[in-house]
């Protein structure tokens, strides 16, 4: 259902046009599968939450490692993770975005990578946003409102591109969607610190 295949694009913008009822009756009976699929990412999410937790323990993100060891370990790690990511998306596209691949790829394949490069981020927000100041405050408030702003994001979305509301999947360029999704980003970050 990947990359270029002119049968898996048409099903989509089908499944694009669809009425919420529609679509949600077509979402309820696909439940077992969902869960099956949210059943096989919770090694990588449990590995994640672990990540975090021992990060916490030994001090990193409560901010007490030096500044030079957060930005030498994220530099290793974007060093480990960079060249592999980007050889798996070279690998991805140089034979034509099959499903088979690109969904190995970027589920299983990817993981470790994606694990190291989300640690390179974590590490230099830690030593670069530890002073404090006002985008650490927003960040912070960002933070504190992460469900409530994940599903207002989603609701936002939602009414912008579903057929029950703007209808625009399918309708506009990648650029064009792009620069729609920082209307999003702009109102999290202007509305979680109120």
């Amino acid at each position: 259902n990947f990359g270029r295949d002119p049968g898996a694009i048409e099903y989509a913008l089908r499944l694009g046009q669809e009425g919420f009822v529609e679509s949600a009756l077509r979402r309820s009976a696909s439940i077992p599968a969902q869960i099956s699929s949210v059943a096989a990412t919770l090694p990588l999410q449990l590995a994640g939450m672990a990540i975090g937790m021992g990060l916490w323990r030994q001090g990193m993100l409560a901010g007490t490692w030096r500044t030079f060891w957060m930005q030498r370990l994220a530099g290793i790690c974007a060093l480990v993770a960079v060249p592999a990511l980007l050889s798996l998306g070279w690998w991805v596209s140089d034979t034509g975005f099959p499903g088979a691949i690109v969904g190995a790829a970027a589920l299983v394949l990817s993981a470790p990578f994606n694990t190291a490069l989300a640690l390179a981020y974590a590490l230099l927000a830690m030593a670069l946003l530890r002073s404090g100041g006002a985008v650490r405050a927003r960040l912070a408030a960002v933070g504190r409102m992460w469900l409530t702003n994940y599903v207002a994001t989603s609701v936002i979305l939602a009414t912008i591109f579903a057929s029950w509301g703007l209808g625009l999947f399918g309708a506009v360029s990648r650029a064009q969607a792009f620069a729609i999704s920082f209307a999003p980003m702009t109102a999290i970050a202007l509305w979680s610190p109120l």
